[in-house]
């Protein structure tokens, strides 16, 4: 049961940074292949979506897991799901057409 949580807040790491991501120019460019800047509303909700998933994975990590051991491996999942959102970005951006 701990590593179905642990995958969960990995996925909403990897949203938060795509989400965020995707508020910068060049990565819209690379993914919509539209040089249209985000409209206000937009990027108020990509922000927000972004933080409430950073605010509830530790929350969700804390359930598992102690607290010690928690904020750790939070930490540990948010560089992972960095990377692989920088590798996505990199290799298939079109994969991230899909995100709300």
């Amino acid at each position: 049961m701990p590593e179905v949580t642990q995958l969960g807040v990995f996925i909403l790491c990897y949203l938060a940074f795509a989400q965020l991501a995707l508020l910068q120019q060049s990565h819209r460019q690379k993914v919509w292949r539209s040089a249209a800047p985000a409209p206000a509303r937009e990027r108020w909700l990509r922000r927000s979506v972004a933080t409430i998933s950073f605010a509830g994975a530790p929350t969700a990590l804390m359930t598992v897991d102690g607290p010690g051991f928690a904020v750790l491996l939070w930490f540990l999942l948010m560089a992972a799901a960095a990377i692989a959102v920088s590798l996505t970005l990199t290799w298939r951006p079109g994969l991230l057409r899909g995100l709300p």
